[in-house]
């Protein structure tokens, strides 16, 4: 099975077990070519697991709070509110990129390891 998001990007999708040497289980290589760009959507989501690492969590506190003031009646608490929202959502956003390109580098990363254990054995 593949995710829709995966099918979705279109192009050629290569799924090829690799050599069963130590285990009796194969590993999986999947190659895709000719991706299109996912659409991008316009309704964003708050990546809560962010919150876990402490460094992140500082930096969306410091995005909600930034540099207004907080305001002294109830009138301006609307688009005082709607200011921290953007920001800490704009500061999440950014954050979770850097997650996912973190995460994606050290997957290419294990599979050259694994590539190059291959060729050895």
């Amino acid at each position: 099975m593949i995710s829709q998001a995966v099918e979705e990007r279109g192009g050629r999708i290569e799924v090829a077990a690799s050599m069963r040497k130590l285990t009796d289980h194969s590993p999986l290589s999947i190659k895709i070519w000719g991706c299109h760009d996912t659409p991008k959507s316009t309704s964003g989501y708050f990546e809560v697991s962010l919150l876990s690492d402490e460094r992140k969590k500082k930096d969306m506190l410091e995005a909600w709070i930034g540099d207004a003031p907080l305001p002294t009646n109830d009138q301006d608490w609307a688009p005082w509110l709607e200011a921290a929202t953007n920001r800490a959502t704009q500061c999440n956003r950014r954050l979770s990129k850097e997650k996912k390109r973190a995460q994606g580098t050290q997957i290419r990363s294990c599979t050259k390891k694994i590539q190059l254990v291959e060729i050895q054995l």
